[in-house]
C-alpha cells in the first residue's frame, strides 16, 4: 500500500539519434581526443562513465587480449572483465595507452594517461560544451553514450538478456 510519489522531472539519458552522433562524435574526435576515447569505452563496453571509467587504469586494459577489467573497488556491482572490440583495441594503441605506467589513470590530467584521475563532472561538462554547442537537446548526455551503444547492439541483433549481462 506504498504510494508512488509523482516523478517531477525525468532527467534519464536517452540515446542519440544516428545523424546527431555521428556530428557530434567527429567534433569531440577532432576537439578532444581524451573526451572522444571515454565516449568510445562507454559505447563500446556499457563502462559507467562514473567511477567505473573515471577511475579506469592503464593495467585494467589488456589490448592484446582484448579485455577491459572494472575492478572491485570501482565497479557499481561487482568486478567484471568485458571484451573489447578491435577497433577500441585500436584506437587504444593510437592513443599509446600501453606505453603508459600501469596505474596511471587513462583520463588523466592533460589529457593523457596520469597517476591522478580528472574530476568528477570534467567529461560531462565537456561532453556538454559540445552538445550545447551543437544545440542539440539537453537528453544527449555523457551518459547517453553507454545507451546509444546498447540501442545498437539491439539492432544488430542480441537478446535482451545478453545486452542485460553486457551492461
Amino acid at each position: 500500500d506504498i504510494v508512488k510519489p509523482p516523478k517531477t522531472k525525468d532527467m534519464a539519458a536517452r540515446p542519440i539519434n544516428d545523424s546527431d552522433l555521428k556530428a557530434l562524435l567527429t567534433v569531440i574526435k577532432d576537439s578532444n581526443p581524451q573526451l572522444y576515447l571515454a565516449c568510445m569505452f562507454q559505447y563500446y563496453l556499457a563502462i559507467r562513465p562514473g567511477q567505473e571509467l573515471r577511475l579506469l587504469k592503464v593495467k585494467d586494459i589488456d589490448i592484446y587480449n582484448y579485455r577491459v577489467v572494472v575492478v572491485d573497488e570501482t565497479a557499481k556491482t561487482s568486478r567484471r572483465t568485458i571484451d573489447m572490440p578491435v577497433e577500441l583495441a585500436e584506437l587504444c594503441n593510437t592513443f599509446q595507452i600501453h606505453h603508459y605506467h600501469p596505474d596511471n589513470y587513462i583520463f588523466g590530467q592533460n589529457g593523457i594517461p596520469g597517476p591522478a584521475p580528472l574530476g568528477h563532472n570534467t567529461m560531462r561538462n565537456r561532453f556538454n560544451k559540445f552538445r550545447d554547442d551543437l544545440k542539440f537537446p539537453k537528453i544527449y548526455k555523457y551518459y547517453s553514450m553507454k545507451h546509444t551503444g546498447g540501442g545498437k547492439l539491439l539492432d544488430a541483433g542480441l537478446t535482451l538478456e545478453e545486452i542485460r549481462d553486457h551492461f
